[in-house]
């Protein structure tokens, strides 16, 4: 019997031929293993870029922020600003609740910046540790002001945010600041993190804290964009 006929005995109507076709099957099952494949890739690089952009902050956190205080020295020097930035070294508070990234020292302005970001997921059982009344959901985390922040030199001098944008992406919450009256980067600056009890910041309880800048470590000098320069001259 050629491979490509089978036979099917009816006792009522006798034997019937049917044409099989052994290469199309074959194709076909190709055809199905390589779908498993191409999708199994699209999975897997799905993943790894939700992962990047999960783990790297939103835009408007990372950029410098175009404050009343570095538009006004933007304006009085003619769009030249003397900007250094630093890898930050101790970038996460001891319990790995707090993380900083996107420093910026304006020397005209006068100013530091600096982003905060934190996981609503990875505070649970943190609040209730810590004094709070309840432990919030994660949709109350993102939406009401529970941390207060403070920089700190190593003098002892404490700055109070000047400038505070709030935003949030997947798990985390971003907070940028920005702190005004330094007029040289002397020594370490800290930025500690309080609770905000009922509304009120408790600046004796201090949650949590992280080197922002650390003059051992090499500064860069941090040049404008065009991005920059379109937001400073709005």
């Amino acid at each position: 019997m050629p491979k490509d006929e089978i036979y099917i005995y009816d006792e009522n109507d006798g034997a019937d031929t049917i044409i099989y076709d052994d290469k199309k099957k074959k194709r076909g099952f190709g055809t199905v293993v390589r779908i498993i494949f191409y999708l199994f890739l699209l999975f897997v690089n799905g993943a790894i870029i939700l992962r990047v952009c999960m783990y790297n902050d939103p835009k408007k956190i990372e950029n410098l922020a175009a404050t009343p205080r570095v538009r006004e020295a933007y304006d009085a020097s003619d769009g030249n600003l003397t900007i250094n930035t630093q890898q930050i070294y101790d970038m996460y508070t001891i319990d790995g609740h707090f993380y900083s990234t996107a420093f910026y020292y304006i020397a005209e302005a006068e100013e530091i910046q600096v982003a905060v970001r934190y996981n609503v997921h990875a505070l649970e059982g943190f609040f209730t540790e810590n004094g709070f009344d309840s432990e919030p959901t994660a949709e109350q985390i993102r939406e009401n002001e529970y941390f207060a922040f403070r920089l700190k030199d190593s003098y002892g001098n404490y700055y109070d945010p000047t400038f505070k944008e709030s935003s949030s992406r997947f798990m985390y919450v971003y907070k940028k600041l920005a702190f005004d009256g330094i007029k040289v980067l002397n020594g370490k600056f800290d930025i500690e993190i309080y609770p905000i009890y009922n509304g009120t910041p408790d600046y004796d309880t201090v949650l949590g804290t992280m080197t922002i800048y650390n003059p051992e470590l090499l500064t860069e000098t941090y040049k404008l964009t065009k991005s920059d320069r379109e937001r400073l001259s709005q």
